[in-house]
């Protein structure tokens, strides 16, 4: 009763490490998670069967695994990244890239942008056709208006035959 009247007794803490444990219970402690490693490591290679089949199974999975760490002494390391690991597992997962079509669809794909292709080399050679068409005939009117006017420029450059030779 002392002890818990006494409020600078209370101030102390007793911790236990593995450092003060007896060889013996050190020993026994090391074959129990020796054993536990050994069992996780069969638990996982069946369990990766069944993720196989049903990747959703993750998060009960590993709460089996956490569950069985947390009977162990000093597990608290090992649950908190347990406990990361199902966090992560419950959350959804970005999506990826999208798969690559069939190759049937890409070919088919390849086949309708080539056409594509050919469709706008035919309007590129066409427009050409018609710009070089404009071009001539824009070429043939500046050539008719200079051959006019120079026809006019003739003209009015001959002197002008009034009836002096009669």
């Amino acid at each position: 009763m002392e002890l818990l009247k006494d409020y600078r007794a209370t101030q102390y803490r007793i911790e236990i490490g593995e450092e003060t444990l007896s060889l013996a219970d050190y020993n026994a402690e090391r074959e129990l998670r020796i054993e536990y490693l050994t069992s996780v490591g069969q638990f996982l290679s069946q369990a990766g069967k069944i993720l196989e089949a049903q990747p959703q199974a993750a998060p009960m999975l590993l709460k089996m695994i956490a569950w069985t760490t947390a009977s162990f002494r000093g597990a608290a390391d090992i649950e908190t990244m347990l406990d990361e690991a199902i966090k992560a597992s419950t959350q959804p997962k970005e999506p990826g890239p999208p798969a690559p079509p069939p190759p049937e669809v890409q070919g088919a794909q390849a086949k309708q942008q080539l056409e594509q292709t050919k469709a706008q080399a035919k309007m590129q050679v066409a427009d050409n056709d018609t710009r070089n068409a404009t071009m001539q005939a824009i070429v043939k009117v500046v050539e008719g208006q200079a051959s006019t006017e120079n026809a006019i420029a003739v003209q009015a450059a001959k002197p002008t035959e009034t009836g002096n030779g009669q």
